[in-house]
């Protein structure tokens, strides 16, 4: 780089004319101080370019948030008390029908959903929640699996699955590792219900459902 600006500053003093002789410069008068120019005022308000927020009416809570929130608020249930009579005690507390079978299950039904059987797995602290459906006696077979795919295609929260010989069953699992809080059980049920009604009644085209 340097050998390259010293070359272009060569050929510059070769073409640059020989200046003449300059005479003693001469001093100049001096000028009179001249006022600095005054700034015009500047306008600091704020400017409100949006309108400003109107104060909305406060929503009403919907009919299923207030059966969750009838349990004592955050109730917080531990994990060494998690099993079927406590889960069941649960929720019969937030209006739910409560039933247990000649074996013992415990099977939990919401208003407008189907009849759920809760299962607690103390090995991998899983709470499992199935509902089922049988199938026509005439069902097709393909007609069964293409009806389990498409409904685990849709809904991503519960498992859909064909059970020979004649079940279509939906499944949800919760972690009760370090305990759960009640509010939160009786909401996935709620919402597990929800989830597989709507699977049946949407995707069940083939009508190979009971």
């Amino acid at each position: 780089m340097f050998k390259h600006n010293w070359r272009k500053l060569w050929v510059w003093r070769r073409r640059a004319p020989v200046a003449a002789p300059v005479a003693a410069p001469v001093a100049a008068p001096v000028a009179a101080p001249v006022a600095a120019p005054v700034a015009a005022p500047v306008d600091t308000r704020v400017q409100e370019s949006v309108p400003p927020a109107v104060p909305q009416p406060a929503r009403e809570r919907p009919a299923g948030l207030l059966s969750t929130l009838a349990l004592a608020g955050n109730e917080y249930v531990a994990e060494e008390d998690i099993d079927r009579a406590s889960l069941g005690d649960l929720f019969s507390r937030a209006f739910m029908r409560v039933s247990y079978d000649k074996d013992g299950d415990l099977w939990v039904q919401d208003y407008d959903a189907p009849k759920v059987m809760i299962t607690v797995d103390l090995v991998r602290r899983m709470i499992r929640l199935a509902a089922a459906w049988r199938y026509k006696q005439d069902a097709d077979p393909d007609a069964r699996r293409k009806l389990a795919a498409r409904t685990n295609d849709a809904f991503m929260a519960a498992r859909f699955r064909a059970v020979e010989p004649d079940l279509f069953v939906a499944e949800y699992y919760l972690s009760f590792e370090k305990g759960l809080l009640a509010a939160q059980l009786v909401h996935s049920l709620k919402f597990f219900g929800r989830i597989t009604l709507s699977a049946v009644r949407e995707h069940d085209g083939d009508g190979v459902l009971q």
